[in-house]
């Protein structure tokens, strides 16, 4: 399902982050369900990072509460060295608070682990689809060599400054 939401018939790698055993397998056994989805664990925020080194997931799905490094911790790590990588949150300790902060440092959606069942795989269904037009419009603005832009501008002395600076900007 996760593949052929996004167009695409290769393989979607999902890393799963929990320091519960119990609920990685959950996580992992949902996200498998899908024939096109390969799952790999990290039972921490810390070995998490090592394993994004290693090998770049499509997504990580991560725990709140974890020791040394949590969730929003996590987030926030990742947003700063793969700012394309999307992040879902997952906790049992699910409020709107947490997920505002959630999506203020830079994850992608966030799951109560109550609703993991009924929710889970159309959440990184769409995150994949997402991020996979994200980063097709990176690549393509990288390979873009030459661009014009033509103003037409009124009678308007307000506009003279900010066409110098967008002149100043290419």
């Amino acid at each position: 399902m996760l593949a052929h939401i996004s167009g695409d018939t290769a393989v979607t790698n999902i890393l799963v982050v929990d320091d519960s055993p119990s609920d990685r397998m959950i996580a992992g056994t949902i996200l498998q369900r899908d024939r096109d989805v390969t799952v790999t664990y990290a039972s921490d925020g810390a070995e998490a990072i090592l394993q994004i080194q290693s090998q770049l997931p499509d997504v990580v799905l991560t725990d709140l509460q974890m020791p040394e490094l949590d969730g929003l911790q996590l987030v926030a790590c990742i947003k700063q060295s793969y700012p394309l990588l999307p992040v879902v949150l997952m906790t049992a300790q699910g409020s709107e608070t947490i997920a505002s902060e959630a999506l203020r440092l830079g994850a992608a959606s966030y799951v109560p682990k109550t609703l993991l069942t009924r929710q889970l795989r159309d959440v990184v269904s769409r995150i994949v689809a997402s991020a996979k037009a994200d980063r097709g419009h990176s690549r393509l603005m990288h390979s873009l060599e030459h661009s014009q832009s033509r103003f037409v501008l009124q009678n308007d002395p307000g506009l003279i400054e900010p066409l110098i600076i967008v002149g100043v900007w290419r």
